[in-house]
């Protein structure tokens, strides 16, 4: 019996861990963390809907592609040419930074 009932416990924790996705909130925090170091002033920009399939064409003219769902931000460097798309993965929470110049 006691091995039924861990076996159900270890099934439970599984089917839940791999529910786990980023919510909104959860990608606003770690994009302001992750931002936190910055000393010069920064517009950040976000969409309010996860994306399913992001695009961005880069100056050098090739295309940044992405097939999974995530949430997009960009930060707009008040002083500077150059900005930033951070690119927060739902299922996971990962941050990917992508440099940008005259975006």
């Amino acid at each position: 019996m006691k091995k039924n009932t861990l076996f159900i416990f270890i099934l439970f924790v599984c089917a839940i861990s791999l529910q786990a996705q980023i919510t909104q909130k959860e990608a606003d925090i770690k994009v302001t963390e992750h931002l936190s170091g910055i000393a010069i002033p920064f517009t950040l920009y976000a969409h309010e809907d996860v994306q399913t399939g992001f695009e961005v064409l880069t100056s050098t003219g090739e295309k940044l592609k992405l097939a999974y769902s995530c949430w997009v931000y960009y930060v707009n460097f008040t002083e500077e040419t150059n900005g930033k798309y951070l690119i927060v993965k739902e299922s996971n929470g990962n941050i990917l930074e992508a440099n940008v110049k005259n975006d």
